[in-house]
C-alpha cells in the first residue's frame, strides 16, 4: 500500500503532520510505481498548503517519489496522491503559525532560574534517562530548594553572601553562591558550555523540522513554569524537613548537615539532618 512518509522513515506511514506557515517540508511518497511523475496527481483540500512532485523519482524501482510541501495559511489541509485516477495515499496537514520559543530576560529572577533549571536537568537528548513528567517535577523540587535556602534563618550556610546594596538575601545570592551551582557563580555571565547547551535547546525548540522539537519546547516551557513567581502556589514540600539541595545522581555526596532524601530525574535531592 502506498503512503506518505518522512524522508528517512519509509516504513512509517504518516497519517498527520504539522507544517508552519511560511515553511517548507519534504516528504516521500512511497509505493507508487508510476512510469513518469505526470502519472501521479497531488491535490489539496484547501489553500493552506501547496504540494508539488519532483519530476525524477527518489527510487524508481521501489516507487519512491519526492514531494515538496509549503505552508501558506493556518488551517487543516488534506493532501491526496492519485495514480490511475485512484487515491493511493493521503495525509492530514495542520498548517499553523510558529511560536518563537525564547528564554526570559537574563537579568530577571525568572530568566536566571529558567537557565539554572535547564542547565541542571537531564534534557530530551538523553533518550534513556529523560522523562518529561519526572523532569517537570524535578524542576519544581529545584525551585523549592532555592526558596528553602533563601527562607532559612542563616542562608550563608549554603554559601550565600548578601549584596551590599540589599538589606536582606535575594534569590540571586542563593544561585551565585560559591561552589553551589556549576557555571552560575558570575551570573549573568555563564560558563561557555552552559551557553552552548542553552542555545542548542532553543535552536531545536524553534526548528519545526527537528524530530525532537516538541520535546525541547516542552522542556523549556516546564523550566519557565518552575521559574515563574507563582510556581510554588499550592506546592507542598515532599520532604518533612524540607528540600535543601541536589546533585547529579552518582556525584559525591555534599556531606555536612545534608542527608539523602530521594533520587528523581537524574538528580539526587537532599534534606537537612
Amino acid at each position: 500500500m502506498a503512503s506518505f512518509t518522512r524522508v528517512n522513515q519509509h516504513s512509517q506511514p504518516l497519517a498527520k503532520l504539522d507544517l508552519p506557515v511560511g515553511d517548507s517540508q519534504r516528504l516521500h511518497l512511497v509505493g507508487v510505481k508510476a512510469r513518469v511523475a505526470n502519472d501521479i496527481t497531488l491535490t489539496t483540500s484547501a489553500n493552506g498548503a501547496t504540494a508539488s512532485l519532483k519530476s525524477s523519482p527518489f527510487d524508481g524501482p521501489k516507487g519512491i517519489w519526492v514531494v515538496e510541501l509549503n505552508g501558506v495559511s493556518a488551517g487543516t489541509v488534506k493532501l491526496e496522491a492519485k495514480h490511475d485516477n485512484k487515491v493511493v495515499a493521503s495525509v492530514e496537514i495542520k498548517v499553523f503559525q510558529k511560536t518563537l520559543v525564547a528564554l526570559p530576560d537574563i537579568n530577571t529572577d525568572e530568566g536566571m532560574l529558567t537557565r539554572l533549571f535547564l542547565a541542571e536537568s537531564v534534557n530530551p537528548g538523553d533518550s534513556v534517562n529523560y522523562k518529561e513528567a519526572d523532569s517537570k517535577k524535578s524542576m519544581l523540587w529545584m525551585r523549592k530548594v532555592i526558596e528553602n535556602r533563601l527562607a532559612h534563618a542563616t542562608p550563608n550556610i549554603f554559601g550565600a553572601r548578601k549584596q551590599p546594596s540589599k538589606s536582606g538575601f535575594v534569590l540571586k545570592d542563593i544561585v551565585i553562591a560559591k561552589n553551589q551551582f556549576h557555571g552560575f557563580e558570575k551570573y549573568p555571565t555563564l560558563d561557555p558550555s552552559i551557553n552552548i547547551n542553552l542555545n542548542g535547546f532553543t535552536t531545536i525548540a524553534n526548528n519545526y523540522s527537528h524530530p525532537n522539537r516538541e520535546s525541547y519546547a516542552t522542556f523549556i516551557a516546564n523550566a519557565k513554569a518552575a521559574a515563574a513567581k507563582d510556581a510554588l502556589k499550592g506546592f507542598v514540600d515532599p520532604s518533612p524537613k524540607g528540600l535543601y539541595g541536589w546533585r547529579t545522581k552518582g556525584s559525591s555526596e555534599p556531606g555536612g548537615q545534608f542527608t539523602f532524601y530521594q533520587h528523581l530525574a537524574g538528580q539526587t535531592f537532599y534534606t537537612l539532618k
